[in-house]
Order: C-alpha cells, then structure tokens, then sequence
C-alpha cells in the first residue's frame, strides 16, 4: 500500500504525468500550422477523453481555442 492510498490521497505521480500530457497535446495543437495534423492531434484528444471520462475533456479545450472570439 502506497502512502497516498494509506491516507486517501491522489496519487500525485499519475496526476502530474496526466496534466504534463494534456500539456503537450494542447500546446502541439496550437502551434501546428497544418490543418491535417491538428486533426490527428484533436482525434487524440478524443481518444484520451474517452479513456479519461471523469477528467476534463481536452477536445473541448482544443474546440473552444479555436472558437477564439467567438466563445
């Protein structure tokens, strides 16, 4: 038993890796110029959202951005 499920923590390590991908899928997003690849990036957001359902979607983050303005 790890220390964080002996006091019912979050397990930090998991979290952290979590947060540092969504990161880099957002920041890959936004700074590709190519419409294909940005694509690939937002289907792997889905991809991630549906294996993470009780997280924040990253494909609505990715949505929203491109909204710009308008959101």
């Amino acid at each position: 038993m790890t220390t964080a499920e002996l006091y019912d923590l979050p397990d930090v390590a998991r979290y952290t890796a979590a947060e540092a991908y969504r990161a880099q899928l957002v920041t890959a997003y936004h700074s590709s110029g190519d419409p294909f690849e940005q694509l690939r990036l937002y289907a792997e957001a889905v991809r991630y959202d549906r294996r993470h359902p009780d997280e924040p979607s990253v494909a609505a983050e990715l949505y929203g951005a491109d909204l710009g303005e308008a959101a």
